[in-house]
């Protein structure tokens, strides 16, 4: 299949954009914290603000790939947005026909493991308290 048929039978955002808005969005709050405070009204607004952009990031992605966008509310669940953000940032455009990855999707899937690992790492070296909720 084609570029552009991709495109128009899995309308959505593809992964580059999504990273992209993903940076944006946490841009914003660095910038918002450092400018009004992290208890300000302003941050209690962009927070929530930022929680529904994202969602609705993660239902374009979802469309994109060609699940059901019911998934984007596994970002509600215990460590559940980890798991969906890696998984939307590696599937490319129409993942749904063959559930294999292509090559870059495979190259991000293990750097991102690679990172995840690396910080679990570094929590357990310095002995940090890991809250368990379950």
């Amino acid at each position: 299949m084609s570029e552009s048929e991709l495109d128009e039978t899995y309308p959505g955002i593809d992964r580059l954009h999504y990273f992209l808005a993903k940076i944006g969005m946490i841009a914003a709050v660095v910038f918002a914290v450092t400018l009004f405070g992290p208890q300000s009204p302003v941050m209690k607004f962009l927070g929530l603000a930022l929680m529904l952009a994202g969602v609705i990031l993660d239902v374009m992605r979802l469309r994109n790939i060609g699940i059901s966008q019911w998934f984007a509310f596994i970002r509600f669940l215990p460590f559940g947005n980890t798991v969906l953000d890696i998984g939307l940032q590696c599937a490319q455009p129409g993942w749904a026909e063959t559930r294999r990855l292509d090559r870059a999707g495979k190259s991000i899937l293990i750097f991102e493991l690679l990172l995840v690992a690396l910080f679990l790492f570094m929590a357990f070296r310095m002995r940090m308290e890991v809250p368990f909720w379950f």
